[in-house]
């Protein structure tokens, strides 16, 4: 089976806005429905999991930087569920690149999971 992630997210209108994508693995998948949806592609610097707590309902800590028009940015996220903490960190990490890169469409800053 191919890996496949469906994503939705809210801009500041409120809208809910949602596609699907596959790839390499369930991150890449998951990266390349948030870029669909986004219009911003970037491409891994580097990507870090750790557990930040024990047991059953462990939490996991994603930290990604990405690299989009030869900068560097970083996303922190941090969920019992390691695929919504990689999508919550790349879309930190993209949302600084939109305010950085496109300093007057800040509304493309306001991308949010539903």
């Amino acid at each position: 089976a191919l890996p496949t992630a469906t994503v939705e997210l809210r801009n500041e209108q409120g809208e809910i806005l949602h596609d699907a994508a596959i790839g390499d693995g369930p991150v890449d998948a998951l990266c390349k429905a948030i870029e669909r949806i986004t219009g911003i592609h970037a491409k891994f610097d580097s990507f870090l999991v750790r557990s930040i707590s024990k047991g059953m309902e462990a939490q996991a800590e994603v930290l990604m930087e990405i690299k989009c028009q030869e900068q560097r940015f970083t996303g922190k996220a941090v969920s019992t569920d390691t695929l919504e903490a990689a999508a919550q960190a790349y879309l930190k990490a993209l949302n600084k690149a939109s305010v950085t890169l496109s300093p007057g469409n800040a509304s493309a800053a306001r991308i949010r999971p539903v």
